[in-house]
Parts: structure tokens; sequence; C-alpha cells
């Protein structure tokens, strides 16, 4: 079985994504057929070596207010080896 991991939480990649924002609220999810819709992020690195790049895969997760459950609603390679993971979670709809 061959397994990849598409990175691991990194703490300070996702404060310092997030400090280089001017306002967190206005992250939005392109995939969204509201574009207001906002998101939460967390950065994740260090995963699997790439073949093609030879850089470690990494992977920004994507939090979204959706009702009625939690899921995970996509899975987007953005550029080679790196990859968004949106996640419908209705705890975040009362923030």
């Amino acid at each position: 079985v061959q397994e990849f991991v598409l990175g691991v939480y990194d703490e300070k990649a996702t404060a310092a994504f997030n400090q280089n924002l001017s306002d967190i609220s206005t992250l939005k999810d392109p995939r969204s057929k509201d574009a207001s819709q906002r998101y939460h992020a967390h950065q994740y690195t260090n995963g699997t070596a790439c073949d093609l790049t030879n850089h470690p895969r990494e992977t920004e997760v994507r939090f979204v207010c959706s009702e009625p459950r939690a899921m995970i609603s996509s899975i987007t390679e953005l550029s080679t080896c790196k990859y968004a993971l949106t996640i419908q979670c209705p705890m975040l709809c009362k923030h």
C-alpha cells in the first residue's frame, strides 16, 4: 500500500498566513455559490515529497459555515502537490 501525507498542521505557518492578511474575515471560498462565504484557514506543511517538484506536499484546510452536518466538501490541487481542502462545519455558523 502506498501512502501520501498531504501535510501536518503547522502552527507557525498558520499564524504567519493569518497575520499577513489585513482582515481575516475577508477570506472567501472560491467554489462557494455565495461569493460572500467566509472561511477560516489552517496550513499543513511537510507532507510526503512530491515526485514532480521534489518539495514536500502542502495543504490549506478551509473551514466554512454550512448546515446541517460537518463534512469534506472538496479537495482541489491548486498547483502541483499543493492542495486546498474545504470542510463544511456547522459550529462556525455561530461566529
